[in-house]
């Protein structure tokens, strides 16, 4: 959970970006990932995304970073908001009225506000002094001020449309220890920190949104290098005819579990279709990426060895972080 600055002109900003929803390519993040809004001890990055109308994804530490790109490999994953706001009063759920959720019916949230009175930590919830005019006086009063999330997947089964929320920190221990602050350490078994996660489940909770709290060390290292290479080919332009690419596909396939390097096989098929080899690479990748080539990925993909066959479905092995349940 991000902690921006607590003022009157950040809290107008946030009502412009986040007070009325937006999707797709016209979401803005409640904190932008650069060095004037980002925390100063963050690890910012900027992801982007075909999935997403080439919109950039800002996340705020390596651990946000690595799940952002493991969510975006999920098929099931439609859209994606990362530093959502929690907002403060009761408003409609998020998917209320939403084209893809048609037929569906949804909970309310009740807002921060409430569930904060609930827990009995009402007293903890931030606020910013806000200027307004009582009786034709300028007066300096409390507004609620917003927590802000890390990332809110919006997912699609069988059954329907729905949503899930991930609460992310580096480390397990760190979901009960204090925030980190530049030249402060962090105080383990922290009763703020438990907290301000408890009112974020509950939040959600309230609107039948699940929440996961997940550290990125949880991410199999193998996996999350992989998929970051993968995802950063998977928006190259390459010049294969249409006509071209299921016959393509199909050697790939059936390279996965010879003993054919993957560049070798590369350079093979440039020369047997007059293509580039450098499209052929970035192909194969991204063939790897939409999951129409499923290769060993708790292993190191590299291009002078053999592909190696899927043993486990990441998906699968992750599959509770994007269960509905």
């Amino acid at each position: 959970m991000a902690h921006p600055k607590k003022n009157e002109a950040r809290l107008r900003e946030l009502r412009r970006r986040q007070w009325d929803d937006k999707w797709g390519k016209d979401y803005l993040p409640a904190i932008f990932a650069n060095p004037k809004e980002a925390p100063s001890i963050s690890e910012f990055t900027i992801l982007t995304s075909e999935k997403l109308g080439s919109r950039g994804v800002h996340t705020l530490s390596k651990s946000e970073t690595w799940l952002a790109i493991f969510a975006l490999f999920n098929p099931s994953l439609w859209d994606l908001q990362e530093e959502r706001i929690l907002y403060p009063t009761a408003r409609a759920h998020f998917l209320h009225g939403h084209p893809r959720a048609r037929g569906q019916k949804f909970p309310p949230l009740k807002g921060t506000l409430d569930v904060a009175e609930r827990m009995g930590t009402l007293d903890q919830h931030p606020v910013c002094k806000i200027r307004v005019e009582i009786d034709g006086c300028a007066r300096l009063i409390d507004a609620p001020f917003p927590y802000i999330g890390d990332l809110l997947l919006f997912l699609e089964d069988r059954n329907g449309a729905y949503v899930v929320n991930w609460n992310i920190k580096d480390k397990v221990n760190n979901f009960s220890s204090s925030r980190p602050r530049k030249g402060k350490p962090q105080t383990p078994n922290n009763l703020g920190a438990k907290n301000r996660n408890a009112l974020e489940s509950l939040y959600y909770k309230d609107g039948e949104i699940p929440t996961r709290e997940i550290a990125g060390a949880q991410l199999d290292f193998e996996l999350r290098c992989n998929l970051k290479d993968l995802f950063g080919a998977h928006l190259h332009q390459i010049n294969i005819p249409s006509e071209l690419r299921p016959d393509i596909v199909n050697s790939f396939l059936s390279a996965v579990g010879t003993r054919l390097p993957a560049d070798k096989m590369c350079k093979e098929l440039a020369m047997m279709h007059r293509l580039d080899t450098e499209d052929l690479v970035h192909f194969l990748n991204q063939c790897i990426w939409h999951r129409k080539v499923r290769i060993d990925l708790f292993n190191r993909f590299l291009m002078d060895r053999p592909l190696r066959p899927e043993i486990e479905d990441p998906l699968e092995v992750y599959s509770h972080w994007f269960s509905r349940i």
